[in-house]
């Protein structure tokens, strides 16, 4: 029994990062960016005018060492720490714990889950009409937005352009 919990749970990393791979590789493209293949990986490369490394943003893949160091389970997006939980029964508070321990200074925490046969739903910190940052539950459609928001922003400051040579 054990053995299916851990399989869906791996099933539903891989969702959920199949489904930020193509905001995040749509975003690049919108912003000019290319890809090519190397050692079996899909590298974004920058246009021309653009001052970045390759996958400047990160590559997203799954934390295959986290039930041995921990961490989030998501790895590849500086600035998130994302963990992914597909249970039959929800645990939120337990599962909201685990997301704020791991999230490291500077990450925004973020709990992708979903019970049964339901819809993916994201707990994350927010400010809607609150002070500080408080808790907010959405819909993934709603934080895949938000992704995409934070995507655009991360390229634009990227967009550099190179100076020209002037002889003097």
């Amino acid at each position: 029994m054990a053995g299916r919990g851990v399989a869906k749970g791996k099933r539903g990393e891989r969702d959920v990062i199949a489904m930020l791979t193509v905001v995040q590789q749509t975003r690049y493209q919108a912003a000019g960016w290319t890809f090519a293949e190397k050692e079996g990986r899909r590298i974004a490369r920058p246009p021309a005018r653009v001052v970045a490394p390759d996958n400047a943003l990160g590559e997203i893949r799954r934390n295959l060492e986290q039930s041995r160091g921990g961490g989030a389970d998501v790895i590849g997006l500086p600035g998130f720490s994302i963990e992914i939980k597909n249970h039959s029964q929800l645990n939120l508070t337990a599962w909201w714990r685990q997301t704020l321990r791991q999230a490291q200074p500077g990450e925004l925490p973020v709990l992708i889950y979903k019970a049964g046969r339901g819809v993916w739903r994201v707990k994350t910190l927010g400010s809607v009409g609150c002070i500080d940052a408080c808790t907010v539950d959405i819909e993934f459609d709603t934080f895949l937005k938000f992704f995409a928001d934070v995507m655009d922003k991360r390229l634009a400051a990227f967009a550099i352009t190179k100076k020209r040579r002037t002889k003097t």
